[in-house]
């Protein structure tokens, strides 16, 4: 295992043994298992099944689980996972097993790089969603956590510093690039509903940007794309004009935040998980030279206009810290270190 990745493990586990103690020979149902937040999931169980002896079971939702486990050979041998190989549209409800808790985490984003199936997207975030939580109705399961995003949000407006809960701005939906964001409204939606109808426990996590191992390198993700660049010696290049605000948790923040979500946040409740720490994306790719490698240059393509305000696209994480207890652990800096270290460890 890398090394990087064992100590972030080693450190959330023992930081963290009593949430991780709440699951003890629990099985939890996983859509999405194989994708960067799966991936941290799956790690962070199996690293707690062998040191703190839980016996938790991981039942996970995987189009291809042979492409997974060939592309990831330390779960090739895990007695504690059991796939099944389907999308998660075509699921059965009657053939799933009962599981004590439900996280469903899979979701298609559109690729601007790629080809978008919208219709794929909006199908995944409410069929995809309608299944689980009626498979989550029948087990009478302890809770379910869906995994939203700000998407829901639509456009941040410039005199909200730090988006929270409670704005009810949304998506355009007479623009087919919006079912990310609606699918999610919708999807959200159905967690109020079953938490209200069936009392079943569903806490929504709006999800925001994060980083860490795992992270996509060569994808649309600009701090991985930065780091990538960086840890090869490269320059940076930012397309834009490098002004749109962004902000960053890194992984082992964020599983943490989601198990404490899944353990005790609210039904019908959604909560933000990010971080409110603000940094444009050219200050971003200066803090990841710096970090990575001071002699990489940073090319900005565009001019910024001083009249228009930045895109902003930063959570308000209050609710979590005043519900929940929760707060940001690792620093910015740190975060860009630990992935550019995972990501020299991997070459």
């Amino acid at each position: 295992m890398n090394t990087v990745l064992e100590q972030d493990l080693q450190r959330l586990i023992s930081d963290n043994k009593l949430i991780f103690e709440a699951f003890k020979e629990k099985k939890i149902f996983i859509t999405g298992g194989t994708g960067f937040i799966g991936k941290w999931l799956l790690h962070s169980f199996c690293y707690a099944n062998d040191n703190l002896g839980l016996g938790c079971n991981l039942v996970v939702v995987s189009r291809d689980p042979g492409k997974f486990i060939r592309d990831n050979i330390y779960f090739s041998t895990r007695s504690d996972i059991t796939f099944i190989a389907s999308d998660v549209v075509a699921l059965s409800v009657d053939d799933l097993p009962h599981c004590d808790y439900y996280i469903h985490a899979a979701t298609d984003v559109a690729d601007p790089l790629g080809s978008i199936d919208y219709a794929a997207i909006m199908d995944v975030n409410t069929k995809g969603t309608t299944i689980v939580l009626e498979a989550a109705r029948m087990a009478k399961a302890s809770s379910v956590l869906l995994l939203s995003s700000g998407a829901v949000y639509g456009v941040q407006p410039q005199n909200i510093a730090c988006i929270p809960e409670q704005y009810t701005g949304a998506p355009d939906s007479t623009n087919v690039k919006s079912a990310y964001g609606l699918s999610k409204r919708y999807s959200e939606w159905l967690a109020a509903l079953y938490s209200s109808k069936y009392h079943l426990r569903v806490v929504s996590a709006r999800c925001f940007a994060f980083v860490g191992p795992f992270l996509p390198l060569d994808k649309h993700f600009a701090i991985g794309n930065f780091i990538n660049d960086a840890i090869h010696g490269r320059d940076i290049n930012i397309g834009g004009d490098g002004t749109p605000l962004r902000s960053y948790m890194y992984a082992t923040d964020l599983i943490k935040w989601l198990l404490v979500m899944l353990l005790n946040g609210r039904g019908g409740e959604a909560y933000n998980v990010g971080s409110e720490e603000a940094v444009s994306i050219a200050q971003l790719a200066h803090v990841v030279a710096d970090v990575v490698e001071p002699q990489c240059q940073i090319h900005i393509a565009k001019k910024s206009d001083p009249t228009v305000p930045p895109a902003r696209y930063i959570p308000s994480i209050q609710k979590a810290s005043d519900e929940l207890g929760l707060s940001i652990e690792v620093s910015l800096t740190d975060a860009i270190m630990k992935t550019a270290c995972w990501a020299r460890g991997n070459k």
